[in-house]
């Protein structure tokens, strides 16, 4: 996941918190607390809000240690509350260990789950907050390996029962991936013996195109691949014979077979070609995917085909995938189907083939053979020279399958289409969201020579004070500063003044590049910077 996701989402994560507690105060308001009194519940709330505000750890820790001692004796109600478990879920992974023990007990017995959304969140996150404390070896870690492994035998003893209930099926698919991580045998042990119970049970064999089945045994399949890679092999034998073969006929002539019109299915079939052997890899794609390659591409089950690509470690098959979707770009592209481009893209990289053929065919599609300064221009907009213009928008896949071409071996004439865009076009593309990581791509590549990365940087003159200004332009400032000689790191840093500290992005780069000393004291900068490689901390 690139940086930009993550900021993305951990933006979107504190909103939607915000939205969260100011739900949780206009019922307050209402007086509308639930299974809480009025004092637990304005008490929670507080909490919620302190714990925004606390970032060192160990205030958290004597903090969270306190909540949970308050909680004492009505943890069960605590925790099927909505804002109260929500709370709890954020206090478990700082407090200690022995002060959780109220809330372990409150759940221990409990066999059934219905309508109990809230605790189950909550016992997913003791769960998953035992496993990380194993693989930390931290003081408590034999009681949280006692713990899991109770927590998740009780579970699959009564998998026969719970698999059918949401909440329940859910803890156990926790259970499984949180022992599957860890590096204890004894948890590794719970898997297999879970993966081998499934496959002599007959009952399921009636249930595969139940979402909640599919999606249990797609975890089991990821989990069992992890700490126990024969199990999970004979795992995928058995679903091959008793799950996807019986739907290996088409629907109708000269269609698509049934299994890629059952959609929980068809998500089972793509978790068994990602973590199957080469041989079970190979039986799954003669099975239901050869001759079938251009349909699928097509066909609203297309991403099942870009996880056959995405898995693919076999350089023959992947030549044949290739040779059937490469003859075909017009097809796809009307149908919007650029991800497959961007599977593609990864796995010649991987594979290391068919890359220099890869550059040829996509610049003949865009209809740069004959304009190759325009290719990386039409290609990380996935448009077609002759309806490229100014409206038209950076595209991800587009980004994508750029920042592996510049991973090649040879991407000489994609490096130099690159390089030959006007300063505006590069500033352009650094300033956006999707665009800026190509610049992560070309600096960092060892298939690019130090002369193309200089190139750039001398591209780049007279546009350093407004990129390093922007969100996502200061993050390709910092890459083209970590690249950059001392002689250009003047060059750049001569061209910023103190309006860059008008924006969050530009004080941030002003900071780490120390621009205030440069402004009043060059030759302490120069002395203090010239045999430093990397931004001051």
């Amino acid at each position: 996941m690139g940086e930009s996701e993550i900021n993305r989402r951990g933006k979107k994560r504190k909103i939607k918190n915000n939205k969260f507690i100011s739900r949780a105060k206009k019922k307050m308001k209402e007086g509308r607390f639930d299974i809480l009194d009025a004092e637990t519940y304005e008490y929670f709330l507080r909490i919620g809000e302190s714990l925004r505000s606390m970032t060192a750890d160990e205030d958290k820790t004597d903090f969270c240690s306190n909540v949970l001692k308050e909680t004492a004796g009505k943890e069960w109600d605590v925790m099927r509350h909505a804002m109260s478990s929500r709370i709890l879920e954020a206090v478990i992974p700082v407090a200690p260990w022995a002060d959780m023990e109220g809330i372990r007990e409150a759940a221990r017995d409990r066999r059934s789950w219905e309508g109990m959304g809230c605790p189950a969140r909550v016992l997913e996150c003791l769960l998953k907050d035992s496993a990380r404390r194993i693989n930390e070896d931290a003081s408590e870690k034999v009681e949280c390996i006692k713990f899991l492994e109770t927590k998740s035998r009780l579970f699959l003893n009564n998998l026969e029962s719970q698999i059918w209930e949401t909440n329940a099926n859910h803890v156990t698919r926790c259970c499984l991936t949180c022992c599957s991580e860890s590096s204890e045998n004894k948890l590794h042990e719970v898997v297999k013996e879970a993966t081998l119970y499934v496959m002599g049970w007959g009952q399921l064999n009636d249930h595969f195109s139940n979402p909640l089945i599919s999606g249990f045994l797609q975890i089991l399949l990821s989990s069992a691949r992890k700490c126990c890679p024969k199990t999970c092999d004979k795992l995928l034998k058995h679903l091959n014979k008793v799950a996807f073969l019986p739907k290996s006929a088409p629907a109708e002539e000269g269609g698509l077979p049934r299994i890629f019109l059952d959609e929980p299915l068809l998500r089972l079939l793509e978790s068994a070609v990602t973590e199957s052997s080469e041989k079970m890899f190979l039986k799954l794609f003669n099975n239901f995917f050869k001759d079938r390659l251009l349909p699928l591409a097509l066909s609203d089950s297309h991403f099942a085909l870009n996880k056959l690509i995405l898995a693919c470690s076999d350089k023959f098959i992947f030549e044949e995938i290739y040779a059937v979707l490469m003859e075909s770009m017009d097809e796809l592209a009307a149908k919007g189907r650029f991800k497959i481009l961007t599977a593609l893209s990864d796995r010649c990289l991987a594979l290391t083939t068919k890359q220099g053929d890869f550059i040829q065919k996509i610049k003949v599609w865009l209809g740069c053979d004959q304009k190759e300064d325009k290719f990386t221009q039409c290609l990380l907009r996935m448009t077609k020279l002759s309806e490229l213009n100014e409206n038209s928008k950076i595209d991800m896949n587009g980004s994508l399958v750029l920042q592996n071409m510049f991973k090649f071996n040879k991407p000489i004439k994609v490096v130099e289409s690159f390089l030959s865009s006007d300063p505006s076009e590069l500033r352009a593309v650094a300033e956006d969201t999707k665009g800026s990581w190509v610049f992560n791509s070309f600096l960092t590549s060892s298939s690019v020579g130090d002369k193309s990365r200089m190139r750039l940087l001398a591209k780049m003159r007279g546009s350093y004070l407004p990129l390093a200004s922007t969100k996502f332009g200061s993050r390709v400032f910092e890459e083209l500063w970590k690249s950059a000689k001392f002689k250009d790191r003047q060059q750049m840093i001569s061209e910023l003044d103190r309006s860059l500290l008008s924006s969050q992005s530009g004080r941030v780069v002003a900071k780490k590049i120390q621009l205030e000393l440069y402004l009043t004291d060059k030759k302490s900068w120069t002395s203090k910077h010239s045999n430093v490689k990397h931004f001051i901390d």
